[in-house]
């Protein structure tokens, strides 16, 4: 969904494609803060793992990248610059926080 919102963005065919791709960033960053951050440190994760503050991180990385690099593209093109590689490392932290959970939920099962 944002790879097909940014490309609109970045072929610069509507205002809308923008719009929605902010609006999408906005609504998700908000569940990230309000569900997930609270899931990652109530959840039973073994305390090694530090679920919870990588969480946290997450949280903050993807406000950054939201309201800092998100806000501002327009007028300074170097953020553009740090607006997608920021995004791949949110994805890449996202997926380590996914494998770390899933890998923590099998060796509970196995026990």
């Amino acid at each position: 969904m944002e790879g097909f919102l940014f490309a609109g963005f970045y072929c610069k065919l509507e205002r809308t494609f923008i719009d929605l791709h902010g609006i999408e960033g906005e609504i998700t960053g908000f569940i990230l803060v309000l569900v997930l951050v609270p899931m990652g440190f109530l959840a039973a994760f073994p305390l090694r793992l530090r679920i919870g503050w990588w969480t946290v991180l997450l949280a903050l990385q993807w406000n950054v990248q939201a309201h800092l690099f998100g806000y501002g593209i327009e007028e300074f093109l170097w953020m553009v610059m740090l607006h997608i590689p920021t995004a791949f490392g949110i994805l890449l932290l996202a997926l380590y926080l996914t494998f770390q959970a899933r890998g923590a939920l099998q060796a509970d099962q196995r026990s």
